[in-house]
């Protein structure tokens, strides 16, 4: 679990898959950008944590430079993206499969959008 504020956290309400399950993040509206793009690095908490950033793309200057000098986190972006081909023939892509999907395709356009994060990102070429 990463380093985060306990204010962001209560405990689950249903029984999750055994005594270890994590907590579930209530105050991701007012997480930082780094506690966000942390929580994107733990699976159960990625499609909240993309769908926060992406809320945060027209109001946080530095977020394509938060992604792409974070760890790994430019990778996970392109897994998400990756994760849904399988699900396109035949078509089993759900609306919130699509969503997710977009989220990380819209945090990726930022990352290849930002003047100091542009040319890094072309020179990595992506698939």
């Amino acid at each position: 679990m990463p380093n985060l504020p306990e204010s962001l956290f209560v405990e689950p309400t249903v029984a999750g898959p055994g005594p270890s399950a994590s907590p579930m993040p209530m105050g991701l509206n007012s997480a930082s950008v780094n506690q966000l793009i942390l929580l994107l690095h733990e699976p159960q908490h990625r499609e909240d944590a993309l769908y926060f950033l992406n809320k945060r793309k027209g109001t946080t200057n530095d977020l394509a430079l938060s992604l792409w000098n974070s760890f790994n986190t430019v990778y996970i972006l392109l897994q998400e993206v990756i994760s849904c081909y399988k699900l396109l023939t035949p078509s089993k892509l759900t609306t919130t499969n699509s969503t997710h999907v977009c989220n990380a395709l819209a945090l990726l356009q930022c990352v290849a959008a930002h003047p100091e994060t542009k040319k890094p990102f072309i020179n990595g070429k992506f698939p």
